[in-house]
């Protein structure tokens, strides 16, 4: 079972996003789930690198939630013990 959850928000920065990920998984490997909350980018266009399946499940917003509002989305989408925040 999954223990964790670790919630992205990002807002028009897709270039800074997919490093982060591939960072994540390149050096912090285990069973965990990403939320990316993307706060209304224009276009949506966000591209996952590949082979990270279903471990991240992007949140499209249709306004700029901005950081904290980011957050408290994917929290309350949060099914797991526990949460961490990143930032991209």
């Amino acid at each position: 079972m999954t223990e964790l959850t670790i919630a992205i928000p990002t807002y028009n920065n897709h270039a800074q996003l997919e490093l982060c990920l591939s960072t994540l998984f390149r050096f912090a490997p285990g069973d965990y789930q990403v939320l990316v909350v993307d706060n209304g980018a224009k276009p949506v266009n966000i591209v996952m690198p590949e082979g990270l399946g279903s471990r991240v499940e992007v949140l499209h917003q249709g306004k700029n939630l901005g950081w904290c509002g980011g957050l408290n989305l994917a929290l309350s989408r949060c099914e797991t013990p526990l949460f961490c925040m990143m930032n991209d």
